[in-house]
């Protein structure tokens, strides 16, 4: 096996897999199982192993029955020749359609006074994506804006990061984030950027309203013409012995929870 696909995210991130496919492989036992139970996703072929069966069948098959499908049973080895190298995947496969895509114009009518939304400035780690899908259903989001450029696709490493959530947030793709911004700032939404560099904190800021956290790739940060639309900008406030040891910023999925639920612990005092 190649060494250059020791991780499954060096897999994903070779441009052949940021072209999007109609279907792809779930895989893993929550992603799987949030895929079949949700409607809306359209499900091809349920693979499992012998010992999955014998301890999670009764699950799988009730849930295959209500899709229509077949359980069939497999080998780890045929599994492992389905998907990417490493793939964590404990012996479950789902074949599937990518889920329909979103239109956030639709949705500003149905956003709650106090929504709170995911902009991802080209965040382009299907594990840090899917991590922040992840999130954003736990701290209760209404949405994740995505760029379509720049940025993964649907794939199974990233379900499987976002650990059935996929199955459930409303992911948004949008083919320009400055010109989405700008939209729901005239909508009353106040934009904010994740911002290493900004000499503000959260507690300095008035999160109440609706509102947009823009989150930046990690090492490049927000691109500018993006931070020119940000109505104002945050940092995590880090220890003073973590700067001194140059630790000055943490993964961008870890950076984007830890903002969600002080923005959450915010609003509760407000």
């Amino acid at each position: 096996m190649s060494a250059n696909y020791d991780n499954p995210a060096k897999y994903f991130n070779n441009p052949r897999y940021k072209k999007k496919s109609p279907d792809y492989w779930i895989y893993g036992l929550n992603p799987v199982i949030a895929a079949l139970k949700n409607k809306s996703r359209d499900c091809k072929k349920l693979l499992c192993t012998k010992e999955v069966l014998v301890k999670y069948g009764k699950i799988f098959h009730g849930l295959a029955i209500d899709r229509g499908l077949l359980v069939e049973e497999v080998t780890k080895k045929d599994i492992k020749s389905l998907l990417e190298p490493n793939s964590r995947h404990q012996g479950v496969i789902l074949k599937v359609e990518n889920l329909s895509n979103k239109q956030i114009e639709i949705s500003l009518k149905n956003f709650s006074k106090n929504s709170i939304l995911l902009a991802l400035d080209q965040i382009n780690d299907p594990q840090n994506v899917g991590a922040i899908i992840r999130s954003s259903v736990i701290f209760g989001c209404e949405g994740v804006i995505i760029p379509k450029k720049n940025s993964p696709q649907e794939t199974g490493l990233l379900a499987k990061s976002a650990a059935g959530a996929l199955e459930i947030a409303n992911i948004f793709r949008v083919p320009n984030l400055s010109r989405t911004l700008t939209k729901l700032k005239k909508n009353n939404f106040w934009v904010l950027g994740l911002d290493i560099n900004s000499k503000k904190t959260l507690s300095t800021i008035n999160t109440s309203g609706p509102i947009v956290i823009v989150i930046g790739s990690e090492g490049k940060g927000l691109r500018l013409l993006t931070k020119k639309v940000c109505d104002s900008s945050f940092t995590i406030e880090m220890s003073k012995l973590a700067i001194e040891n140059g630790i000055d910023s943490l993964n961008v999925s870890n950076a984007t929870s830890v903002a969600l639920y002080g923005i959450k612990e915010q609003r509760k005092i407000i």
